[in-house]
């Protein structure tokens, strides 16, 4: 899995590695630490181990399905996401004579490329942090609060809105990038995957939640022609 950044996630991804435990990891003949040192000073760019994720397909009927965008090189890629979706209880033998199983993965390699495609926060909105939920309503409250309209009126509004939240940002609420007809708690459930659901998944990308200084390079441009003529 590339190391880079994620957006915070509720229940329902992957579990963080602790970065204490993650720089020990063994890679070639040293550790990770050390080869990220050692890339760095071949590319010349400033490189950090940040966060990684362990996802784990333990139970009858999980399935692991995975994504990488923008590959740089073998297992190395710009962004990524990994899919755990289960079939509770295990594939029946029709299932499995169906090649549910084998199903199942394809399926969650697609959802983990709509993941990358589409950058879902949360696994459904039962998942969404009750702060998160208590903000986006005062928000919304604040936009209708001056518009005139009587509080039921206004309370539907905030409904409505509250559930284009939820589509925005729910992964199994939003409309599935290769099917827009269909939400992604509904897609995976097509023949012959009738009882599969999306259990967890987490995305990652290079350098995300990086605070990147502002520059204004025509002003450096013209401070460095100012200096050289001096």
């Amino acid at each position: 899995m590339p190391l880079s950044s994620c957006m915070p996630l509720a229940p329902g991804s992957a579990a963080e590695v602790p970065l204490a435990a993650l720089v020990s990891v063994s890679v070639g003949d040293g550790t990770l630490s050390e080869a990220v040192t050692a890339t760095a000073a071949v590319v010349g760019e400033n490189i950090r181990v940040r966060r990684a994720y362990i996802m784990a397909a333990s139970g009858a009927g999980e399935a692991l399905g995975h994504y990488m965008h923008g590959a740089v090189g073998p297992g190395l890629g710009r962004q990524a996401a990994l899919v755990k979706v289960c079939n509770p209880g295990g594939a029946t033998a029709e299932e499995a004579a169906d090649g549910v199983e084998l199903a199942a993965v394809v399926v969650a390699n697609k959802v983990a490329m709509h993941v990358v495609a589409v950058m879902p926060r949360f696994l459904s909105s039962d998942h969404v942090p009750t702060e998160v939920v208590a903000a986006e309503m005062d928000f919304l409250k604040a936009q209708t609060e001056n518009s005139g309209k009587p509080a039921n009126i206004v309370e539907k509004i905030v409904s409505g809105r509250m559930a284009k939240f939820h589509e925005e940002f729910c992964l199994l609420n939003q409309k599935f990038v290769m099917d827009d007809s269909n939400t992604v708690s509904k897609w995976v459930k097509r023949e012959p995957c009738s009882r599969l659901e999306v259990v967890e998944f987490v995305r990652v990308k290079v350098g995300e939640g990086i605070d990147v200084e502002d520059k204004d390079f025509a002003a450096e441009v013209a401070a460095a022609v100012a200096e050289t003529s001096a």
